[in-house]
């Protein structure tokens, strides 16, 4: 390539990559600081509330149904969404409840005591990480995700990728043989040497992460986005349920007889008890229940068998995790590749640094973009006075 079109192709490159990281920037910087509080939640809610978390063992634990019963009677108009039943016998249910519409939809996550169904309480921190996630998914805009705040959000990942790709041509090396120097940290060294390496060393090792952030984040941004990459991974795209007809509503009035305790008693036979925890979708009228068992010794959380009871047949037929292939295990457990749990401890604990990385590149770009600023302004040489003597430059001089 010409070594003009060369200069100006990285004049275009930093003027995009400034522009974009000036930007976008400081929504990135809010995704990530945010995306590395959430990496670990579950666990920090679950030892801030092991009060509620653990239940002292009183004989046999209430039958699905019956424990939704009670908790109609305790929360009357509120709608059971799901039940998640451990299988160790200390640990409380928890309960997914959908009440008035709220800031997170009207849901509430509620632990209960599975041997007499007292409410225990939400897991402490629940209010916290909601408004988290809030904010790292649409930016606290009003209509949460049917507003603009999605919208912003996608584009930012996808800036990201601009910004990463931009960066890395910007850095690549004059002679590729080289390398050492390109991937060494100068944080011994005082300036702009020192934020350089902060800023566009790190984010080379890193971008890898960035990159399954950023591919698997937009699974939740666009239906269009979502359909092709179920279909790269699965060869098909996503299953949606039929939309309501216009002016239906949902039908008030006593539910028909329930199905959950007939597929609760298929499940542990079918399965022999051999699971974690189990996750119920409680059906708000007829049809089939669908139970997601966490296999003992799953690699995530994501790792879920699907079982599925027909009541009209009392057949129940199951979808095992290690039975799909990589790219549906992939689809199937999209948020855990997203979060980096997909690929174990380490990974998860990855894609937190990465996240957490995010203010660092916003800061240090804007102080190496400072620099840059001061470095322009600054004469090259000092001014003559009037009546001095000017001399040549000589050839060293301008070779410097």
């Amino acid at each position: 390539m010409d070594q003009r079109i060369r200069r100006r192709m990285r004049s275009f490159l930093r003027q995009i990559h400034l522009v974009l990281g000036l930007s976008a920037g400081l929504v990135l910087m809010i995704m990530g600081a945010t995306g590395a509080l959430m990496s670990f939640e579950e666990e920090i809610m679950a030892a801030a509330s092991r009060d509620r978390l653990m239940v002292a063992p009183q004989g046999e634990k209430l039958a699905p149904d019956a424990l939704i019963a009670r908790l109609r009677g305790a929360r009357p108009g509120a709608t059971i969404v799901s039940l998640e039943i451990a299988n160790a016998p200390d640990r409380a249910t928890k309960v997914r409840l959908r009440e008035a519409k709220g800031e997170d939809g009207g849901r509430a996550d509620l632990y209960v005591d599975p041997y007499d169904g007292r409410i225990l309480g939400p897991a402490r921190g629940a209010d916290f990480f909601a408004a988290v996630r809030r904010l790292h998914r649409w930016l606290l805009l009003p209509a949460n995700g049917e507003g603009p705040g999605r919208q912003i959000t996608a584009i930012a990942a996808i800036l990201l990728l601009i910004l990463g790709a931009s960066g890395l041509y910007l850095r690549w090396p004059a002679r590729p043989v080289h390398w050492a120097p390109w991937f060494r940290l100068d944080l011994g060294r005082p300036g702009r040497m020192r934020l350089f390496s902060l800023h566009a060393k790190i984010a080379t090792f890193l971008l890898p992460v960035y990159l399954v952030s950023v591919f698997t984040g937009l699974w939740w941004s666009w239906d269009w986005y979502r359909d092709g990459a179920s279909w790269l991974l699965t060869g098909r795209a996503v299953e949606r349920a039929a939309p309501r007809p216009p002016g239906a509503m949902r039908r008030e009035g006593p539910v028909p007889p329930s199905a959950v305790d007939p597929a609760w008693t298929a499940f542990l036979a079918a399965s022999g008890g051999a699971y974690e925890s189990a996750l119920l979708t409680i059906p708000q009228g007829r049809g089939s229940v669908r139970i997601r068992s966490l296999p003992p010794a799953a690699r995530h959380p994501g790792a879920r068998d699907v079982w599925r009871f027909d009541p009209a047949h009392s057949r129940i037929e199951v979808v095992r995790h290690a039975d799909r292939t990589l790219g549906e295990a992939m689809a199937a457990s999209m948020l855990e590749v997203h979060r980096g749990r997909f690929f174990g401890l380490a990974g998860s604990i990855l894609s937190m640094i990465s996240a957490a990385s995010m203010p660092l590149f916003f800061v240090t770009g804007h102080l190496l973009y400072l620099g840059r600023r001061r470095a322009a302004r600054r004469p090259t040489r000092a001014e003559p006075r009037a009546g001095s003597r000017v001399e040549p430059i000589t050839a060293p001089e301008r070779s410097a």
